[in-house]
């Protein structure tokens, strides 16, 4: 598993949760998101135009494709973390 972020954070001790939408992926309070099997960490992405930090998660679809899917790590917290929403 790895436990360190690109800016040096420890996440031996972090708090994961899966997201609901994706099924594959957990999330920490703090927006880190990794593949759950693996525990491998994903890297954020920035939109150029509007400047939101943002994911590509893989999920597969009723055909049995897999499609990618944008969503930025804001909503993604709260979709796992709906208590710490203000």
């Amino acid at each position: 598993m790895f436990t360190q972020t690109a800016d040096g954070r420890d996440l031996r001790e972090a708090q994961w949760r899966p997201l609901p939408e994706f099924p594959k992926y957990e999330i920490t309070p703090d927006g880190d998101v990794r593949n759950a099997r693996f525990g491998k960490l994903l890297k954020e992405h920035q939109n150029p135009v509007t400047g939101v930090w943002a994911y590509t998660l893989r999920k597969e679809m009723r055909d049995g494709t897999n499609k990618n899917h944008t969503r930025t790590w804001a909503s993604l917290v709260k979709s796992a973390y709906p208590e710490n929403v203000a």
